[in-house]
Parts: C-alpha cells; structure tokens; sequence
C-alpha cells in the first residue's frame, strides 16, 4: 500500500448515508478532497486552487440544493437548522471564491482545513444525523 493511500482520504463504505445519489456527490466532494492532498504534497498548490473552488462553488449549490429538496421530500424535522448549516458553508465557499479572486488566497490549508471539516462535522456528522444512520448526541 502507497503511504499516499495510507494517509490520504478515500471513500470509505462507512461514509455512507444510504442513498446512493447522495453517496456519489460525497464521492465527488472526497475525490477533491484527495486531489488537494495530492497537489499539496507534490508542491503544486497554486496551479490547482482555481479550478477546485470553481468545482466547489458549483458543488454547492448543486448539491445543498439537492440535499435540501431530499429533506423537504422526507420530511426531515430539523430541515430549518440543517438548511442554514448550508447557507453557512455556502458563504463559506463563497468567502475562499473571492480571497482567491482577489489575491488573498495563496495556500491550500484554508480550504483544506474547510473540506476536512465539511466532511468530518457535516457528512459523518450532520448529514448521517439526517438520514437516520446514527442519532443524534444526547446533551448531558
């Protein structure tokens, strides 16, 4: 085994939220993040951070849109707090956009450490909350 495949994020089985078109747009978003992994270990950052937050940008609104409707179809009962965590990371991506466009954004850690928390606290998270593979945390 590669150390890149030891150490590098891959979709995992364990990922999944059980229905497969939303599987396969979390594929797409870990696939992005693996490409940044790779482009920041082999040095070559720079070339690749326009294209990826273009992809992002995209991504998001084409998938929290299509989340969003899923929700609403299954009647999702924290639909309005899951809705703005969207809206938040929306911003979010939009805010890496504009750094880029303006200069600001040189390095691949900003958005690396925004995909990492995207996929650890909102899919493994929030988004297996929504579609009932694990429950909730209970408060103390």
């Amino acid at each position: 085994m590669d150390d890149r495949d030891r150490f590098f994020v891959n979709w995992d089985d364990s990922y999944s939220v059980g229905v497969p078109e939303i599987d396969r747009q979390h594929r797409f978003l870990i696939l992005k993040i693996r490409d940044l992994q790779e482009a920041m270990a082999d040095g070559s950052t720079g070339a690749m951070l326009a294209p990826l937050i273009r992809n992002l940008v995209t991504y998001t609104r084409y998938h929290f849109s299509f989340e969003g409707r899923l929700y609403a179809q299954r009647g999702y009962p924290d639909i309005r707090h899951h809705l703005e965590l969207h809206a938040q990371m929306s911003r979010q991506v939009t805010k890496l956009g504009i750094a880029l466009k303006d200069g600001k954004l040189h390095a691949g850690t900003p958005v690396m450490l925004f995909l990492q928390r995207w996929m650890v606290d909102h899919i493994l998270g929030e988004d297996m909350i929504a579609f009932g593979i694990k429950a909730p945390t209970q408060p103390a």
